[in-house]
């Protein structure tokens, strides 16, 4: 009888992710089927890529694993799929309890502008899922109550925890902010039950394995930088993280923790139209939330430790401002624990009202996230197509007049979408700001990557392009700054024999 348990339990949840994963990706389709990117980093590598020094240098030595296990496979359908099942994976072993209300909770997460930003990074789109599933699994298995395991069996699960969110930080450290939204959900239901006890063994149980996975990860990185050879970057800070450092950065954290909670939900990163209604719902559950244990007449004493948990919630989202001193914005893909908190407020709120508005209201939260969706990938369609036309209309041009040899060296300078051939609609403009495809990093680097990977995706070879170095010290440049933007007259130069530049 287990046994069939066992197995039934497994059918229902492998068809619920069946169930989510065809909603994703009928929502996603037109992204995956055309291999869209966006123009920062999901723009700078090819269709096969593996993590090397630079993710080891700045932290994330678990994702060199990960791509030895996909043997640099960065190709569609494959990477969005599989990131597709990371995550909704995810989702269903944490809403799993919630019956048919479940779907809207999972959906809500894996159909959102920050899915949909991380399978727009196609070569590393497997790191963000697996930098979700991971922290997931470990807080369920740590709000689960152990005092009736044999201290073996809890021993083993304590060191699978610490494990899970040691890779979850070598992977993408500010997704690990999900482990403590969810534990301290967990820690508030507890106490709105009267238990508080329970939830202050759990809070310690997670600040204790949370510390030892952070020691852990940096232990693992030190040795790894040093087997091979490699300096932390200064990236994020990076090459400063130190337990001095954190602890000194602490009220400084906390802070932008609480002004980057606020603004993602004051100023959401697609301005879609639904955002009015969307930021309203927000308001009235978090109000709903605050106000549970006094419509419910808690005592005096729980309704002070419910609320102080609710206060700790914005740090828990941004946890990473905490761990991470010198951050100074938490960028869309880092949003993950932000996005997820909507998803268990309102799973929360429905375990203690009955109210069908709480249905509605995450209705309606669904459709402005599938809404702001299709915007997203409106916009990165829009951007490809109008940059693929411009680089199109370069490349004839330098072929037309007889400056192509792939003796020489080019350099594109500037963002294309400042040509006035660049054409969108409004949907670029009111798309997230990583779904603007067209704008670009216009440090030296990124503009070497940025046109590098044009150029790889227009299936061109013999283009060869400036070094990063020799990118800076050309941008330097008067002359390249008063250069007009193709395709007026000037903005194509030739210099020497071996050099050209276009703007």
């Amino acid at each position: 009888m287990e046994k069939e348990k066992i197995f039934e339990k497994t059918n229902d949840y492998l068809k619920r992710i069946f169930v989510v994963i065809v909603l994703a990706v009928l929502c996603y389709l037109p992204l995956i089927a055309n291999s869209y990117n966006n123009s920062f980093d999901g723009l700078w590598h090819p269709t096969h890529k593996q993590a090397g020094n630079w993710e080891l240098s700045i932290g994330r030595w678990a994702w060199l694993f990960l791509d030895k296990m996909r043997d640099g496979y960065a190709a569609e359908p494959l990477n969005s799929l599989l990131t597709l099942f990371l995550i909704s994976t995810a989702m269903t072993i944490l809403f799993y309890n919630y019956k048919r209300k479940s779907y809207i909770f999972i959906l809500l997460f894996v159909i959102s502008t920050v899915t949909c930003c991380f399978l727009s990074y196609r070569y590393m789109s497997p790191t963000f899922g697996l930098s979700v599933l991971l922290p997931v699994v470990a807080a369920k298995l740590t709000i689960e109550k152990l005092e009736n395991q044999l201290k073996f069996q809890q021993s083993l699960i304590w060191l699978l925890i610490i494990g899970l969110m040691t890779v979850t930080l070598g992977l993408y450290q500010a997704n690990i902010g999900c482990y403590c939204i969810i534990v301290l959900f967990a820690a508030l239901k507890y106490v709105y039950d009267d238990k508080f006890e329970f939830s202050l063994k759990l809070i310690f149980r997670a600040i204790v394995m949370f510390a030892i996975s952070c020691i852990l990860y940096k232990i693992i990185w030190d040795i790894a930088l040093k087997l091979r050879h490699v300096e932390a970057a200064g990236y994020k800070g990076a090459d400063d993280i130190t337990i001095t450092r954190i602890l000194l950065n602490i009220p400084y954290g906390i802070r932008n923790a609480y002004v980057m909670y606020i603004h993602n939900f004051i100023y959401p990163d697609s301005y879609y139209l639904f955002s009015p209604i969307r930021l309203l719902i927000i308001i009235f559950l978090l109000i709903l939330l605050i106000a549970l244990p006094i419509f419910n007449k808690l005592s005096i004493k729980n309704i002070i430790i419910y609320e102080f948990i609710v206060l700790l919630m914005p740090i828990a989202c941004c946890v990473c401002y905490l761990l991470t001193p010198d951050a100074e914005g938490l960028q869309m893909q880092m949003t993950a624990p932000l996005v997820l908190f909507i998803s268990l407020i309102l799973a929360f709120i429905s375990e203690k009202t009955k109210s069908l508005l709480i249905a509605v209201a995450g209705c309606l939260l669904l459709y402005g996230n599938i809404y702001s969706v299709g915007v997203d990938i409106d916009a990165l369609a829009l951007g490809t197509a109008s940059c693929n036309t411009i680089m199109s209309s370069i490349v004839n041009y330098i072929i037309g007049e007889d400056l192509y040899s792939d003796t020489y060296k080019y350099a594109f300078i500037g963002e294309i979408s400042d040509s006035p051939l660049f054409k969108v609609n409004e949907n670029w403009t009111n798309s997230s700001y990583y779904a603007h495809f067209g704008y670009m990093l216009t440090a030296p680097s990124g503009l070497y990557d940025s046109y590098n990977g044009l150029i790889d995706d227009m299936g061109l070879n013999g283009f060869y392009l400036l070094s990063a170095e020799e990118y800076e010290k050309l941008i330097d440049n008067k002359d390249i700054e008063d250069m007009p933007c193709f395709p007026n007259k000037g903005s194509i130069v030739k210099k020497g024999e071996v050099s050209n530049h276009y703007k």
